[in-house]
């Protein structure tokens, strides 16, 4: 499950490049981080965000 989510965090990351999306410098999260934590919830937790956090 671990090398899943860290497929998904660099899929996220590589689609965010090629789009060319900047983080905030004030951010604490980046947005591919984010966005993970929605798809995991969604794959493995039902939608859940709170059990995938």
């Amino acid at each position: 499950m671990d090398l899943k989510i860290i497929f998904i965090y660099c899929l996220c990351d590589d689609v965010l490049k090629l789009l060319s999306v900047n983080d905030n410098p004030q951010c604490r999260m980046r947005t591919a981080e984010i966005m993970t934590v929605g798809v995991v919830a969604a794959l493995f937790h039902g939608g859940n965000i709170q059990a995938s956090r």
